[in-house]
């Protein structure tokens, strides 16, 4: 017997794609082994995310960071909203509250880390009633 498994779903916003992508902390430089999207850094701790085109507007974004080296409760924020003028959103990862030193300062990521984002785009402009 093959068991199937499949995910059917219906979104209340037409036109909605769902993008993913990571990147490998770098210190002070750009992550690497970007997947997805383009990961600039443009500060401490600051990053620039480049999908691969402009759209209509920015319906979510769900920002993480998982770490090998030791447990952290890393914050990752989204600052800046420009997908529909220049299909760009600008991020913050914050220190962790377990790392006093840093904890909610803005600070870069190391290798021992990796950033995942998933987020959801409008592919139209027309948007539904409450958005």
């Amino acid at each position: 017997m093959t068991v199937k498994t499949y995910f059917e779903g219906t979104v209340n916003v037409p036109s909605s794609i769902r993008i993913l992508g990571s990147g490998v902390g770098a210190a002070t430089s750009d992550l690497t082994s970007q997947k997805g999207v383009t990961i600039a850094r443009t500060g401490v701790g600051l990053h620039t995310v480049t999908l691969p085109r402009k759209y209509a507007g920015l319906l979510a974004c769900n920002l993480s960071v998982k770490s090998t080296a030791t447990v952290a409760n890393w914050q990752a924020m989204l600052l800046v909203d420009s997908v529909a003028s220049a299909g760009t959103f600008t991020i913050a990862i914050l220190g962790s509250a377990v790392d006093h030193t840093n904890s909610n300062k803005a600070i870069d990521l190391s290798t021992a880390e990796k950033l995942f984002i998933d987020v959801t785009v409008e592919d139209s402009s027309v948007k539904p009633a409450g958005f």
